[in-house]
């Protein structure tokens, strides 16, 4: 058994299962980070703008290599991130520690962004374009 190439992970629709598992799995990793009481919540970075810009764009980008290659799938893994993000900043209200912040909801709009126009760039170009 070989490993998969990268073109072949970008580009061949047997994969999407694969990113599928992993989107939804990143939802659950995500979804425990943030809605974690504020003394135990970890961070990546120094900044939590920072750590939502990242994780939101591991999630729109692995989003986009779940569904079919279309622009409303692109939309649809738009869509769903940003309600994500505001229900999240919504439910910190009532952890405590922790606090909602739309800039929170600005980072994740720009991770979601970020995800969604990587992936057809890695896709065209570089050794990620397919031969």
């Amino acid at each position: 058994m070989r490993l998969p190439t990268p073109p072949e992970l970008l580009h061949e629709p047997r994969w999407r299962r694969t990113w599928a598992w992993l989107w939804a799995a990143q939802w659950l990793a995500v979804g425990i980070a943030a809605l974690s009481p504020g003394e135990i919540a970890p961070t990546l970075s120094p900044s939590d703008k920072l750590d939502h810009l990242f994780a939101f764009a591991v999630l729109a980008a692995t989003g986009v290599l779940a569904l079919r290659r279309q622009a409303s799938s692109m939309l649809l893994v738009a869509a769903l991130l940003l309600a994500y993000g505001g229900f999240i900043e919504l439910a910190q209200m009532h952890i405590p520690g922790r606090y909602g912040d739309w800039g929170d909801v600005l980072a994740d709009a720009l991770g979601v962004a970020l995800g969604i126009g990587v992936v057809p760039l890695l896709r065209r170009h570089g050794p990620w374009a397919r031969a």
